[in-house]
């Protein structure tokens, strides 16, 4: 049986893989659509894909939507109930720790130095998507 990995992508590799079709996050994307992994998010995460998606690259709203419903059906949306304050440089940052932790996932997938630089969180491995796809194309 195959292990079907449990991931935390950042808002960036969500939307990038969203809106380009090749690349890292779009292979991402895809392993998560025909189930090689878990994409869990929260509503606080899927807030700033929706706020990324309209305000700063001005795709139509009914797309944003359904990409938005997409990830919520088929995906896994957590509610952390534990708050962090490690990534001081960006406390943003912390609500895909909260996530990760809370649903104990086996990567953050991030291009986000801030996270990047932790290397590892609670014995999560945080990882780049150049990493995650490497992984994923041994599957």
């Amino acid at each position: 049986m195959v292990k079907v990995y449990a991931i935390v992508p950042d808002t960036n590799v969500l939307v990038s893989g969203s809106i380009v079709p090749y690349g890292n996050p779009a292979f991402i994307l895809d392993s998560w659509r025909n189930g090689k992994i878990q994409i869990i998010t929260s509503l606080e995460i899927l807030e700033e894909f929706k706020r990324a998606m309209l305000e700063y690259l001005h795709v139509p709203k009914d797309e944003v939507e359904v990409l938005n419903a997409f990830f919520i059906w088929k995906g896994k949306v957590v509610e952390p109930k534990q708050k962090f304050d490690v990534i001081k440089e960006d406390p943003n940052d912390n609500k895909f720790l909260e996530v990760a932790v809370e649903e104990k996932a086996d990567y953050i997938v991030s291009g986000d130095k801030d996270l990047l630089r932790l290397g590892s969180f609670m014995g999560i491995k945080i990882i780049s998507p150049a990493e995650m796809v490497n992984i994923l194309k041994k599957l």
